[in-house]
């Protein structure tokens, strides 16, 4: 399927909006388990071991809290293709403002624009992994499995932001020609603001400086001087 630029842009902004509002209600959330408990779902991140997370666990142990960690790892999965989606939007973006033409950065392009996708299918993986260690005995090996899927995540996260920042500078700096919309109505309103303010209902015109035209040279002036006058000009 081929989307129009119009399309793209389109999909691009709405994902980012929802990917954005769904950012703040986890950042929220998990703030709140974290000043319940002092462990947030983003702290299982780092964990390398599967001691580290049982202490983790043994935090969340009273139901509330349970709950609300499990909630958060929930939502999370329907932060993953909205965050995936942005990023693949914006990565397609860029592809489409640095590489319009076939050829080898086309190619490598098209295939770091699959970066946000992966980065959400190790995410999805990392939280799998996390949520059958909370439920069952956490071991060091499913933790490093954890980790390496995190350390994936990150990376096609940050191949993303910067082929969606690159789009954004390219929507600026594209160096091809626009159509562009001029109303001249507006235009002659604020070219003939100026000599309207003086000439308006029969005010005078604009000094000159006592030239006859804009921009001439004003006439010779005498200033009296010991050996006699001396003729100097000034401009306007």
């Amino acid at each position: 399927m081929q989307l129009s630029r119009k399309a793209l842009n389109a999909r691009w902004a709405w994902t980012s909006a929802l990917a954005v509002a769904m950012l703040i209600v986890l950042n929220l959330l998990d703030s709140l388990l974290k000043a319940h408990t002092g462990y947030g779902t983003a702290d299982m991140q780092l964990v390398s071991s599967g001691y580290d997370l049982r202490i983790i666990a043994d935090r969340w142990i009273s139901p509330p809290n349970m709950a609300l960690a499990g909630f958060v790892l929930g939502l999370d999965y329907l932060f993953m293709p909205l965050y995936g989606a942005a990023l693949f939007f914006g990565a397609l973006a860029a592809l489409d403002h640095f590489a319009p033409q076939p050829g080898n950065l086309r190619r490598l392009m098209t295939r770091l624009a699959l970066a946000p996708i992966g980065a959400a299918l190790c995410d999805a993986i990392e939280n799998g992994l996390q949520a059958y260690m909370l439920t069952h005995t956490p071991t060091n090996l499913l933790a490093s499995f954890t980790l390496e899927a995190t350390a994936g995540k990150w990376l096609g996260i940050l191949i993303g932001l910067i082929l969606t920042l690159a789009a954004l500078i390219g929507r600026g700096r594209s160096g091809r020609g626009r159509h562009i919309d001029v109303s001249m109505l507006e235009a002659m309103a604020e070219w003939m603001g100026y000599p309207m303010y003086y000439a308006f209902d029969g005010a005078p015109p604009p000094p000159r400086a006592e030239a006859r035209r804009a921009g001439a040279t004003s006439p010779s002036r005498c200033r009296p001087r010991r050996a006699g006058p001396r003729a100097s000009s000034t401009g306007s």
